[in-house]
């Protein structure tokens, strides 16, 4: 499995609310953070780390809805994910883009970085984005 398929697998387990599905795809060692779940910068860490990131965002957003909307292979085992979130906070529709620099390794996530734009998420992956590449 790609991490493309990885990717698209993850995103489908979150949106059927199936965190047991959502984990299988996790290495158990996984170390993340959230812009949804950013209040207090910090990073989660394995499996325990996951359900209780699915538990605030799912409980602060009513039902976070996420769609990849771009990606990219940009290494062996890094991708590049962009990302549409979307909620209901205080009966308000939020809306929010993001981007994913996701490390793969033996077809399990060990490691996301969530972005506000897409040249954090490549900086973080040591890759320039496209404009630099024509340079």
């Amino acid at each position: 499995m790609d991490a493309a398929e990885v990717a698209r697998r993850s995103f489908d387990a979150i949106e059927r609310g199936d965190i047991e599905a959502f984990l299988e795809h996790v290495h158990p060692r996984v170390e993340f953070n959230s812009l949804i779940a950013d209040a207090d910068a910090r990073t989660f860490r394995g499996h325990g780390g996951v359900r209780e990131w699915w538990r605030t965002v799912r409980g602060s957003l009513g039902g976070v809805h996420f769609e990849i909307q771009g990606f990219e292979q940009v290494k062996d085992d890094w991708a590049l994910i962009k990302i549409r979130a979307s909620g209901t906070v205080s009966e308000v529709e939020v809306e929010q883009i993001m981007w994913q620099a996701v490390r793969i390794q033996d077809e399990k996530v060990t490691r996301w970085a969530v972005h506000r734009t897409e040249e954090e998420a490549r900086a973080a992956i040591g890759r320039p984005s496209p404009e630099e590449d024509l340079a």
